[in-house]
């Protein structure tokens, strides 16, 4: 069992994690007195669920991680299960944080090329507590996005806005305003900030507006439009990025004022 692994190497459970709950006896002069029951500390949901994706990185159950993990969850989760069969070991050593609604969590994961140390973060959504993204401490091991139809490299770029950054940029915002949550797959592996998921539940209706910056591989467009209900102006920025021949746009930032 991975639980009694980890405990075993580091202890890091609460104190009487491995009483028996039997009652138990000490010596007071004349003989022995009766102690009530000590009762075992409980783990939350949370801390359960990083176990829970522990085993499953371990036993390499794809189906099992899946099933836990969030319905508006970082694009970052998707990726790491998809390694799962390159995945050797992970072994839980630390609660990061912990509390009522969130728990982060760090694991040492080994693959067949490299170490590195992930953080797991699970969280309540919707009254349930599940898997909604993965951040790395050292190498990443997780394969860029698969490049969307609209992300091509864009080679009529003569000033302005990428024609491609222009049809993406546009179809970030649509999918915001539709609430749908593909959109959390289109964010950049290095998104500054809290990432799309709150605009999704804030209701966030969104127009662009006039351009920033723009090059071949980055562009910047004013946003406005309301969060919540509330009127909010903020800003666009999208990135080019290219690996191993193969190029996409992704969202790196999207702020308001």
């Amino acid at each position: 069992m991975v639980i009694l692994g980890i405990v075993g190497v580091t202890g890091f459970l609460a104190p009487g994690f491995f009483l028996s709950g039997d009652e138990d006896q000490r010596a007071v002069a004349g003989g022995t007195e009766r102690i009530a029951p000590t009762k075992r500390p409980q783990t939350s949901p949370g801390e359960r669920l990083v176990f829970r994706i522990a085993e499953g990185l371990n036993r390499k159950d794809t189906a099992a991680l899946k099933k836990v993990a969030c319905p508006k969850r970082r694009s970052t989760v998707d990726r790491t299960i998809d390694i799962v069969p390159e995945i050797r070991s992970a072994t839980l050593f630390r609660i990061l944080k912990h509390n009522d609604h969130f728990v982060v969590a760090s694991m040492r994961l080994s693959t067949a090329q490299d170490r590195t140390v992930l953080k797991v973060h699970v969280e309540e959504q919707g009254g349930t507590v599940c898997w909604d993204a993965v951040t790395f401490e050292g190498p990443s091991p997780l394969k860029p996005p698969q490049p969307s139809k609209t992300s091509e490299p864009d080679e009529r770029w003569q000033g302005g806005v990428p024609p491609a950054a222009d049809q993406f940029m546009k179809r970030v915002v649509r999918k915001i305003n539709d609430r749908d949550q593909s959109v959390l797959r289109l964010e950049c592996p290095s998104i500054i900030g809290g990432g799309l998921a709150k605009l999704l539940d804030d209701d966030a209706k969104l127009t662009l507006g006039q351009v920033t910056q723009a090059s071949p591989a980055h562009a910047t467009r004013l946003v406005r439009g309301t969060l919540g209900g509330k009127p909010a102006d903020g800003a666009l920025m999208v990135s080019r990025l290219s690996v191993n021949g193969k190029t996409w746009w992704c969202v790196f930032h999207l702020f308001f004022d």
